[in-house]
């Protein structure tokens, strides 16, 4: 199931909550910014603290980048049967 967000802000940054699967995360948020754009839809974006967190995630960067990185001297993690990227 998709997760689902619904984002009430107040006055003045006084009140308002943001509710992510039926849990209001205001409490934990620095800022949230809205941005909407008529034809594309709304975005929002949330900053949070993080006091003590253990995660792991993958970071994707497009083959430029990473052709750009490789001339820097970034040695990449073991990737098999990845060609080098060519970009202009």
């Amino acid at each position: 199931m998709k997760p689902t967000a619904k984002i009430k802000l107040g006055l003045h940054a006084t009140g308002g909550s943001v509710i992510v699967d039926g849990l209001d995360i205001a409490s934990q948020l620095t800022a949230v910014t809205v941005h909407s754009e008529a034809g594309r839809g709304t975005e929002a974006e949330v900053r949070f603290r993080v006091a003590e967190t253990e995660f792991q995630t993958a970071v994707r960067v497009d083959d430029c980048t990473r052709a750009a990185l490789l001339k820097l001297g970034w040695t990449p993690p073991a990737e098999e049967g990845k060609p080098q990227p060519t970009c202009p």
